[in-house]
């Protein structure tokens, strides 16, 4: 995409969560559940077994929390037309090189990246189409000037 260069391809494994991070997830999704379930069952039947839905809640993230976690893995390919997402072989995401609305950094440390749409700040954000380029790419911050020189101007 960007330049006269001839097209990269860089492999992207993300870092795993910290063990902090994959507690307070499994805190909340055990949590959500709990109540969610817990609510259908006082609608549906009248009453509430709130400790037994506790105790569901229980289980249900300490299996959260010690279940493997995969960290997703995909290839990045930056050619002179588009950037692409492909992963298990399959091209998942393209951004063309005309058509760059949003240019944005998003995270912090070992999770800061840039992030490259076709689509504004509102449907990007909320997950529609953006490709998430890591700070720690090679050549990071020559795509991040280049994208940020060929955002086209809202429409």
């Amino acid at each position: 995409m960007l330049g006269e260069t001839p097209m990269m391809s860089y492999q992207v494994s993300s870092p795993l969560r910290p063990m902090r991070g994959r507690f307070l997830g499994a805190l909340v999704s055990a949590a959500v559940w709990a109540l969610l379930c817990s609510t259908i069952q006082r609608l549906t039947r009248g009453s509430w077994d709130l400790f037994a839905w506790a105790i569901g809640g229980f289980v249900f993230s300490v299996v959260t929390l010690f279940s493997p976690h995969n960290a997703p893995s995909y290839v990045l390919e930056v050619d002179e037309d588009e950037i692409r997402l492909v992963s298990d072989g399959r091209v998942r995401r393209t951004v063309r090189k005309n058509h760059i609305r949003y240019v944005h950094e998003r995270g912090s440390g070992t999770r800061r990246r840039l992030v490259v749409s076709e689509r504004t700040a509102p449907f990007t954000r909320w997950g529609w189409g953006g490709i998430a380029i890591p700070t720690n790419l090679s050549d990071y911050e020559r795509i991040k000037t280049e994208a940020l020189k060929l955002l086209s101007p809202p429409a």
